[in-house]
This record gives structure tokens, sequence and C-alpha cells, in this order.
């Protein structure tokens, strides 16, 4: 069977998922403060993980969250993009404390992962728990932003067949299919 854009339904598929995951890994290749990178076709969003250091109070994170959504509402009207749906949740214990910033993937831009990327590193700085590598080169950050342009223009239109969840490990990335 061949769909809209001349690819057979199989084909359509394995190239989904491989944009898919070429967007995950390039995140996480681009931003060492996402722990985890999360595409969920059936809802249709993406959820960015940070991981903090220590317990995060529900005053820090509620004032946080303030802060993120009216910088991210002010960089939507400043863009002229409208539509958007952003989600921010915590966990937290005595050790380490999770950051789940989710919204839809459809109408989110490269500029709205730096930005939301940098206002979680400029609010928690030394708390984010970073993988031990070393930073990349600012050519190689350049072609990751282009990379990442490239894939979400490419995934706005696919349509994954499962959830796929990309992490970073001792300087590697890995990407999993997620079953029920």
């Amino acid at each position: 069977m061949v769909n809209s854009r001349g690819y057979s339904s199989s084909a359509s598929t394995r190239d989904a998922v491989q944009n898919s995951i070429g967007l995950l890994v390039s995140i996480l290749v681009r931003y060492p403060e996402v722990a985890t990178c999360k595409l969920s076709p059936g809802d249709g969003r993406i959820k960015f993980t940070y991981i903090l250091r220590g317990d995060l109070p529900e005053q820090d994170f509620l004032r946080f969250k303030a802060g993120l959504m009216e910088s991210l509402e002010a960089f939507r009207q400043l863009e002229r993009l409208s539509g958007a749906s952003f989600q921010c949740d915590f966990s937290s214990d005595e050790k380490f404390s999770l950051l789940e910033i989710s919204r839809d993937y459809t109408t989110l831009t490269r500029q709205e992962i730096a930005l939301i990327t940098s206002l979680v590193a400029a609010e928690f700085g030394e708390r984010l728990v970073l993988d031990d590598f070393t930073d990349s080169p600012k050519e190689e950050q350049d072609m990751q932003d282009e990379i990442i342009e490239n894939m979400l223009e490419d995934t706005k239109f696919d349509i994954l067949p499962r959830d796929l969840i990309g992490f970073r490990e001792n300087g590697r990335v890995f990407v999993y299919n997620k079953t029920s």
C-alpha cells in the first residue's frame, strides 16, 4: 500500500522510526542537561526529563514552572506561533528530583528546546546531573542544531507505531521502543 508521500506503508513506518530516532539522538547529544527524551505518538507529545541532585521543594518547583510557562508563552507570541500545549511536573526524594517537561511535538521548534534547556540550567545549575563527557565544539553544536531542526520538521508528519525513549549513559546514547 502506498501513502500520500509515495512510500509504501512499511517504508514509511521505517522512515518515521529512523527520523524519530535521529531526533532523539541529536537532542541528547546536543543537550547534555536532558537525561531522557521520549516521543509518544499516542498523544503526540515529546517529554524531556532533567535529573536534579537532592530534594526539590514544591514551592521552588511551582516558582520555576510559572517562570518557564511565562517565558515559553512570551517566546511563542514573539515568534507568532500558536497551538502549543505544555505540561511541567516533578517528583522528588531525598537524593534526586526528576523534572519533566512535556509538550506537543507537532509545533515544537529547536529554539524552544534550547530555551527550555537553558532555563532549566539557569535555575538549577550545579544541581543538574550531567553525563560526564567533554563539551562538544561550537561547530558540532551548530551541526546538531541543524539536524534537530530538520528532524523536527520531518517528524511532524510521521506517525510512529510506538513510543520511543532515548537516554544517555556513560557518554553513549541509547534509544528503545517502549512497548506496553
